[in-house]
């Protein structure tokens, strides 16, 4: 039962653990210490006494700014920060600026504009990656339609009220389509 940003944590903290021997550690809501295809995971409340014992050459915040606090305290010895956006808003609305951040990283450029039209004095530091497949690297004889939805998450996180509001955006847009991955 993992939704999308659960999935992108794992998938990209197994490519980093595989490039160059990187040691990977993940801090999240789990009850115990596993280690899966040489990634790390330890429960979050562990993070904190972590961090205070060792320096710690790239860190990402995934979607919870609350971190990004802690993470900037004189306390800690973070080379690299960044927060990674997987929502259109953060939860409090609250990003530190802080010389120790190094990067706020966005999974579109309509979110790194959206971002930025709250946030503009980070405008130097955000930045678009890639947030799955590289679609480069396929070819397709789709013809691509301009009105294509994805809903990749649990039912609960706002499907709803999306499945609600469709047939108003396929009242607009007739070719709409909505592809629903739960």
């Amino acid at each position: 039962g993992l939704g999308g940003s659960e999935t992108w944590t794992i998938e990209y903290a197994e490519t980093l653990a595989l490039k160059d021997s990187n040691e990977v550690i993940v801090f999240w809501r789990c009850d115990n210490i596993k280690v899966f295809n040489n990634v790390s995971y330890i429960p979050i409340q562990n993070f904190i006494n972590f961090a205070l014992s060792n320096v710690i050459d790239f860190c990402l915040v995934s979607r919870f700014s609350e971190y990004l606090f802690l993470c900037t305290s004189k306390l800690f010895t973070i080379s690299k920060l960044y927060f990674v956006l997987h929502d259109i808003s953060i939860q409090g609305d609250i990003v530190p600026v802080s010389n120790k951040l190094s990067g706020v990283l966005c999974i579109s450029e309509w979110q790194k504009q959206h971002f930025l039209s709250l946030f503009p004095v980070l405008s130097d530091r955000t930045h678009v990656i890639s947030y799955g497949i590289e679609t480069n690297n396929y070819q397709s004889d789709l013809k691509q339609n301009n009105y294509s939805f994805i809903y990749p998450s649990f039912p609960n996180r706002g499907l709803l009220y999306l499945l609600r509001m469709f047939p108003k955006i396929v009242e607009r847009y007739p070719t709409a389509k909505l592809n629903v991955f739960c």
